[in-house]
């Protein structure tokens, strides 16, 4: 129930019919965000920091007492490319890195 309620709070911080939601691994989600740079992205990342500690999820291990979210964000360059394993290894690393940062982390790649 946890994961559904914030895959709903995810869905619906997210607008545009060409952004995308999904689970990627077991606690992990990923959202795509077409035409949209780091700081469209960032933008949008804090909003749904904001929608998931608005769920105030009861979770005794977090420092808040609720679930968190970290995230990582990467976008594409248009000027550069990039094969997307390396796109998603740059995103997954800023996820980690927000994760040590102690968790509830926004993280730019």
């Amino acid at each position: 129930m946890c994961l559904y309620n914030v895959a709903q709070a995810i869905a619906c911080t997210v607008s545009r019919t060409e952004d995308f939601v999904a689970r990627y691994g077991g606690e992990e989600f990923v959202v795509l965000l077409p035409q949209t740079d780091k700081q469209g992205a960032l933008f949008i990342a804090e909003h749904i920091q904001k929608a998931i500690e608005e769920l105030q999820i009861p979770h005794a291990d977090s420092f808040t007492g609720y679930l968190t979210l970290s995230m990582g964000i990467n976008a594409i360059n248009k000027d550069v490319e990039c094969a997307q394993k390396d796109f998603i290894k740059a995103a997954d690393s800023a996820l980690y890195y927000s994760k040590r940062q102690g968790r509830n982390c926004l993280a730019l790649s």
